[in-house]
Order: C-alpha cells, then structure tokens, then sequence
C-alpha cells in the first residue's frame, strides 16, 4: 500500500452502502437491524453488513461485483441463531454461509481488502 494521504475529496466521493441481490431464499431479516449491503472505502476496504436469514445453507447469499472481490479465499467468524458460524467469500465473489442454522446471520463487521 502507497504512504498516501487521504484527501478531502476522497472523503467527499466516499461510496455509500450497495444493496445485493439476495439469492437462494436469503431474506433481510429485518429492523432494527442494517439492510444486507456492502462498500468499497478509499483504501480498497471492501465492507460488508447487515442480518439475512431463512436462505439455503452452503449456497450462495449473494454474489460481490467485479472491483469488490477478494483475491483468494477468505472466511470469517460471525453469529447465526445457534452460535459462532463462518462466511465464506471466494474470489468470484460468491458470498456463503457453509453450515449451521439459517435463523439468521451476520454479516457486520466482514472487512476484507478488494483484491480484483
């Protein structure tokens, strides 16, 4: 990563939230909690957030675009309704719970750096 400093148009031109397509059943789950979406930072942070429940387990929640994808394979801890589960993302952007109950899942906190 360059030594470069932020600027104010950068801040400015910050990318608000996207919303996916959920797919394969996932639902929001909805309020109080954050709509499923994901953002792209200044620095090529890509962010994700939001509660989805009732989709089919081990498939697809939703796909990132081109520009939001990891270079490789990553996992992350987060919560569903029966505990600590993994989402997995891989590099063709495919978003997926892999095991365990689909009463819901988080997807706050999942920061990763954009690798494609």
């Amino acid at each position: 990563m360059s030594n470069q400093k932020i600027n104010q148009a950068q801040i400015q031109n910050q990318q608000g939230w996207q919303s996916p397509t959920l797919a394969n059943g996932w639902i929001y789950y909805g309020a109080p909690f954050h709509t499923p979406g994901y953002m792209k930072d200044t620095l090529g942070f890509v962010h994700l957030a939001g509660l989805v429940k009732n989709g089919v387990v081990g498939y697809n929640v939703f796909t990132l675009p081109t520009g939001y994808r990891p270079g490789s394979t990553i996992g992350f801890a987060t919560y569903c309704s029966t505990g600590i589960a993994s989402v997995y993302i891989d590099s063709g952007g495919n978003v997926t719970f892999p095991s365990g109950a689909n009463g819901f899942v988080f997807l706050d906190g999942i920061t990763f750096m954009a690798g494609q």
